[in-house]
């Protein structure tokens, strides 16, 4: 029954997307038998063959799985060019970032599509999960699983014991269990005898990048006096460290640290306690801020913090994921730091 209500739903949106796209070129779109195809749909319109597979989710696992069984079809006789089609309930950027690596088209049942072969080129995207279901789903980047991932992104070449990630994220052995159980399902990671290496490190990343909320800390906006933020910067950072205050610099201001990149006109620290205000000449203030000091939702974001120049940061992983929630040039950051810190997570 879900494959039928599947199929009729995907084969509705294939043929809009086309029909709308292709005009004034329209032309019919028939559905034909998939029987004997080692595909689930078969759709042609007047100048291609669209060769469909359905899947219930677009992690990487059935990803992977729709992709082998695409490349094993073969189509019956037709000059027309066959054009491999993932079709899901909706796909995600880490799916997306997956099909454009394998080269293989895709749509979902929200009506975003990104087909492309010989004459073709459509791309639809921004229309959001209709399918979404209320609630919030069990999430491995939740704040304390993602602890995990972070260890394994901080050493994305290393091979883990299970155990060696529960001890080293301080985390129960049931519950990272839970979590390496999700994250293997979902085509995320790979065992080894008995030990874990994270199968696509860059794909694991752009998932937690997907999933994080950086609005889920607690963060007071204020303003220090000084003459420039790296003064700023400086006397917080010895403020806390005189204080015994854990803390890290993240945003702009680590990434300049990191990668040298740019300046920055606020200061973001994590702190684990907050410190007083006034021992820190701290003004709290939306409009003319100047510092952020973040409490974070778990204290797994100082995992694999640095010292540069004197100033404790989060790591490069933090820092980036952080810079994407952030203003100024911090989309800009975020892509230098990628690349120069980060660079076993970018994409053929």
């Amino acid at each position: 029954m879900w494959e039928q209500a599947f199929e009729k739903e995907a084969l509705s949106v294939l043929s809009d997307v086309l029909e709308t796209s292709l005009l004034p070129r329209r032309g019919t779109f028939n559905a034909g038998s998939a029987a004997g195809q080692q595909v689930d749909l078969i759709v042609e319109s007047n100048e291609h063959l669209f060769m469909v597979e359905f899947k219930r989710s677009a992690n990487i696992r059935s990803l992977e799985a729709a992709v082998e069984h695409l490349k094993r079809a073969h189509p019956y006789f037709s000059p027309k060019p066959a054009l491999p089609v993932i079709a899901v309930p909706f796909m995600g950027e880490v799916g997306k970032q997956f099909c454009r690596s394998a080269s293989v088209s895709w749509i979902d049942l929200a009506g975003n599509a990104h087909l492309r072969g010989p004459g073709l080129h459509i791309r639809i995207e921004g229309r959001r999960n209709p399918h979404r279901k209320p609630g919030r789903p069990e999430n491995v980047f939740a704040p304390k699983s993602a602890r995990v991932t972070r260890r394994l992104l901080l050493e994305p070449t290393r091979v883990f014991r299970q155990r060696e990630l529960a001890r080293e994220t301080g985390l129960g052995e049931g519950f990272v269990s839970r979590i390496v159980r999700q994250l293997e399902a979902n085509g995320f990671l790979s065992r080894e005898g008995g030990a874990l290496r994270v199968r696509n490190p860059g794909l694991l990343l752009d998932a937690w990048r997907e999933a994080y909320a950086f609005n889920r800390h607690h963060i007071i906006r204020g303003h220090i006096p000084a003459r420039s933020p790296q003064v700023v910067l400086s006397l917080l950072s010895d403020s806390l460290r005189e204080r015994s205050i854990s803390h890290a610099a993240t945003g702009l201001a680590s990434a300049w640290l990191h990668a040298r990149f740019a300046g920055f006109r606020v200061v973001t620290v994590f702190v684990q306690e907050l410190p007083s205000l006034d021992s820190l000449h701290f003004r709290q203030e939306e409009r003319g801020a100047n510092v952020w000091l973040i409490m974070p939702e778990d204290t797994g974001v100082f995992d694999g913090a640095v010292d540069i120049d004197g100033i404790r940061c989060a790591s490069a992983v933090q820092t980036y994921l952080d810079l994407l929630a952030m203003p100024e040039r911090s989309q800009e950051a975020a892509e230098e730091l990628r690349r120069r810190q980060l660079p076993w997570s970018l994409h053929a």
